[in-house]
């Protein structure tokens, strides 16, 4: 859901994405799909990406 909203956020002009971490991570062990899906991410974004913390601690 992180990608598909990037998709349709970044051509409308933003500078700056903040974004929840793309993948669950309590329910997806494979820090290797946490990469890609990063990688993921920042190919989709053209634009500089922060994460949310979500607030957790």
């Amino acid at each position: 859901m992180v990608i598909k909203t990037a998709r349709r956020l970044v051509p409308l002009g933003v500078d700056v994405l903040k974004a929840e971490f793309p993948v669950q991570m309590a329910e997806e062990p494979d820090e290797a799909l946490w990469r890609e899906a990063c990688a993921e991410l920042t190919a989709v974004c053209r634009v500089p990406w922060v994460l949310l913390s979500g607030g957790s601690v």
